[in-house]
């Protein structure tokens, strides 16, 4: 957690280090370059206050995964030619609303492959 400097005023002019003057709106952060001195002079005097920003944590991705959500049409896009996606939605399909018309359809595309996911698109698994 780092700490930093905003505005509580509609318009404070802030001095930096160089003597240039800044313009923080309310709300605003103060830049790091801000006259120490000056700075606290701006609390001292209720202009500024000082508050703690929380660094989100990153999540991470979520991990790809086939879902028999969706329309057939959906499912099969998502599946492509690729046996092993295809057998992941079949048990997905199976356990669910069972559609056998998804259900054929993911049958033959696991019927078709190696299982390798090497498709390189064109439907050649070479």
């Amino acid at each position: 957690m780092a700490s930093t400097y905003v505005s509580k005023a509609p318009l404070t002019v802030v001095r930096l280090a160089g003597g240039q003057r800044v313009n923080v709106h309310k709300g605003g952060h103060v830049p790091a370059s801000a006259d120490p001195a000056d700075v606290k002079r701006l609390v001292r005097e209720g202009y500024l206050e000082k508050v703690t920003v929380v660094e989100p944590v990153a999540q991470p991705a979520p991990a790809p995964e086939t879902s028999a959500e969706g329309t057939i049409k959906d499912v099969l896009a998502a599946v492509g030619e690729d046996p092993t996606k295809a057998a992941a939605a079949l048990e997905t399909e199976k356990a669910g609303e069972n559609r056998t018309t998804l259900v054929s359809k993911l049958e033959a595309i696991v019927a078709s492959g190696t299982g390798d996911g090497s498709d390189n698109g064109d439907g050649d698994q070479s």
